[in-house]
């Protein structure tokens, strides 16, 4: 029997101290096509719920990034992560995750919500290659460069969930100042410019009536 027990109860929750795993698990390696639980090298997002006492009491979600083993790698809380201060950007304070993805070479990438102390909380994108650092990637009224512009872009809005292709670029569906809609945007891996790539979500598909973009 080939079958590996990933998730049980009241057990040592890995990289959070003095926490244990609650009966709560899920798991998604790429929320744009379900069907696609696991990379090729079996690895999975997984979502489970830890608290003090292996119960519902005083429980919160977290992140790990599960191996074919088993084996679990703490990755986020849902909410209240540490985030470090960008200069220029942002005050250090905390953030809260919306919606991940994974691509085969393992680097993560999520929306989040962002909160400083004082600030009203602001939605941002964000990146972590394989074996790195979480990176901020975009932040609304965060100025970024674009293709083939000498003058930046601020994105003012983002929706829905974020995707990796297999080459490390980085999708999602943001707003920028100036526009009536939202847009597909690109942050390339090669240069970690930013490229406007397609129409958003749900707009009428160029030449077949009644269609439109779902993905």
């Amino acid at each position: 029997d080939s079958r590996i027990t990933i998730w049980e109860r009241d057990q040592p929750a890995p990289g959070l101290p003095d926490l244990n795993t609650t009966f709560q698990f899920d798991r998604y390696r790429h929320p744009n096509d379900p069907g696609r639980p696991f990379t090729k090298s079996r690895h999975i997002i997984g979502a489970g719920s830890v608290s003090p006492d292996g119960t519902g009491i005083n429980s919160f979600g977290a992140y790990f990034l599960v191996d074919p083993g088993g084996n679990k790698e703490f990755l986020f809380r849902d909410d209240g992560n540490p985030s470090p201060a960008v200069e220029g950007v942002a005050e250090a304070g905390t953030f809260g995750v919306s919606h991940l993805d994974m691509n085969e070479n393992l680097d993560i990438a999520m929306t989040a919500i962002l909160r400083v102390e004082g600030e009203t909380p602001r939605a941002s994108v964000w990146l972590r290659r394989f074996g790195g650092e979480l990176q901020l990637v975009a932040l609304v009224g965060m100025p970024v460069q674009t293709v083939g512009s000498t003058e930046p872009t601020t994105f003012t809005s983002f929706r829905g969930v974020p995707w990796l292709d297999d080459s490390g670029n980085l999708y999602f569906d943001a707003e920028v100042e100036g526009s009536e809609d939202y847009t597909i945007w690109k942050y390339r891996a090669e240069d970690d410019l930013f490229e406007p790539v397609g129409p958003a979500v749900g707009s009428p598909m160029p030449g077949v009536e009644g269609a439109v973009l779902l993905s």
